[in-house]
Parts: structure tokens; C-alpha cells; sequence
């Protein structure tokens, strides 16, 4: 993990959440179109990744483009909303 990916930090607190409640954070991706990624991470039941994130039981974050790094990408932003929906 590289020390200031605050994005990696988010996620790894909230895969630690949300194990304690037997649920756990997989990461869906797809290229849109030629150069453009979107990202969907899904809450789910199982273990074992389902095939889609249509099968998830929780909410969705979906993020377009590769996940940045800091505070101020998308990803932080959607993926620390969602940690302080779990948290509380």
C-alpha cells in the first residue's frame, strides 16, 4: 500500500466494518467505450465475489475512471460517504 493512498485507507476500513457484520466490499470493473473505466464496488454476503454487482444486497459505488489516490478524487468522496453510512 502506498502511504498517502487515502483511498486504499477508506476501503480497507470499511471491508473492516463490514466484516464484523458478516458482509464484505467486492470491486466490479468495465471498460465503457475505448479508454474510460468505471468501477463499481458492491456490498455483499458472500465470501465469494458473484458474477455482478446486480446481485449485491447493500449499496453501490460507482466511479468513472480509475480510483484516484487523495482526498479530493471522486472515489474518496463516494467510497468516505458509504464508510460513514456503515459506521453508524
Amino acid at each position: 500500500m502506498i502511504e498517502d493512498d487515502e483511498v486504499e485507507k477508506v476501503i480497507i476500513e470499511l471491508e473492516e466494518i463490514l466484516c464484523g457484520e458478516g458482509l464484505y466490499l467486492h470491486a466490479y470493473k468495465m471498460k465503457s467505450g475505448r479508454f474510460r473505466q468505471i468501477t463499481t464496488f458492491a456490498v455483499h454476503d458472500k465470501v465469494d465475489k458473484p458474477r455482478s454487482s446486480r446481485d449485491c444486497l447493500g449499496p453501490l459505488v460507482v466511479l468513472n475512471g480509475r480510483p484516484g489516490k487523495t482526498k479530493e478524487c471522486e472515489a474518496y468522496k463516494k467510497l468516505s460517504s458509504l464508510l460513514n453510512l456503515v459506521k453508524y
